[in-house]
């Protein structure tokens, strides 16, 4: 790989360092999910810090030194205005992002769930309401791109059989 590359991505999370850095969660076409360092994030004249919150779309500038990835430039693509004005939408945001993060091995391609994400997430802006039955599609679709079912499943056997794939219990209270 590359030193630098320049990706678009979804940011999954991100998880505060001490200091001024954070490692973000990205989840990308070409790469799968990736960890990165933002180094800096934290400063109030970082120019990257606003790019940087969970479900944005961004184009990414990652510059590798070893094993470690690092976010040098951060370009927005959307943040899904409309989305995030409505907080149940927003937490159907958060429970697929998790269930995303959960369900995807880290470092390993999935081009198909990365389409079907960008699809969903941009439903999901344009929806005046958006229920658990309209995302139960998408939770199986998950299942079936990655190898964990084949058949179509009632809501709670499908989170039944994440809960069983993750070994935790998913955060329904937000759906």
């Amino acid at each position: 790989m590359p030193n630098v590359v320049k990706i678009e991505g979804f940011l999954l999370k991100k998880h505060r360092l001490s200091g001024q850095d954070t490692v973000t969660v990205i989840f990308t076409k070409e790469q799968g999910k990736i960890s990165a360092y933002a180094k800096g994030v934290k400063k109030i004249t970082s120019r990257r810090s606003p790019h940087l919150q969970t479900g944005n779309l961004l184009i990414i500038t990652l510059d590798s030194k070893g094993t470690a990835q690092y976010v040098q430039q951060t370009t927005l693509v959307s943040a899904f205005g409309q989305l995030k004005q409505n907080v149940r939408k927003v937490e159907m945001l958060y429970f697929f992002l998790f269930l995303i993060d959960r369900l995807v091995p880290e470092g390993v391609p999935e081009p198909q769930l990365y389409n079907m994400t960008k699809q969903f997430i941009i439903e999901l802006n344009k929806a005046p309401i958006f229920t658990r039955s309209e995302i139960l599609p998408y939770m199986q679709e998950i299942l079936l791109i990655l190898g964990f079912s084949r058949d179509r499943r009632s809501f709670n056997e499908t989170v039944q059989l994440i809960e069983e794939i993750i070994h935790e219990k998913l955060p329904l209270s937000i759906i």
